[in-house]
């Protein structure tokens, strides 16, 4: 009894801390079309580049949950849809923590199913830990 309430404590302050973080990931491709997410307040926020200036364009709710913690990293990952007149839009937003460095890295994989007749598009950008 008292290891599942101990491992019930655990899962409990990983949720937790995975929901109170404030994270800024910045693209490792300085010309990026999604130059970074940011993990904000239990609040996901992406920004894009709309001509030359970065503007938030989607906000969601939620936030990349823990998946695992093997191998000396705690594994993040969620998908968020946003749907348009132009396009459905899924990205499926992952982050990684290393235990003792505490270094982060992120990725996002964006796919674009256009409603008219355009293929399919795949987009993958990858991320770091602003000021690391």
């Amino acid at each position: 009894m008292k290891s599942i309430v101990i491992a019930l404590v655990l899962i409990f302050s990983l949720v937790s801390f995975s929901q109170g973080q404030n994270l800024v990931f910045v693209n490792v491709q300085s010309n990026a079309t999604t130059p970074k997410f940011e993990i904000k307040g239990g609040k996901t926020l992406l920004y894009q580049m709309v001509g030359t200036e970065m503007k938030l364009t989607n906000t969601w709710n939620q936030v990349p949950k823990l998946n695992s913690s093997e191998d000396r990293l705690d594994k993040y990952s969620g998908v968020f849809v946003n749907d348009d007149k132009v396009a459905n839009k899924k990205y499926e937003i992952h982050y990684d923590r290393e235990w003792g460095s505490n270094r982060y890295t992120g990725y996002i994989r964006t796919t674009i199913d256009f409603k008219d007749s355009r293929p399919t598009k795949v987009l993958e950008h990858r991320f770091k830990l602003q000021g690391q």
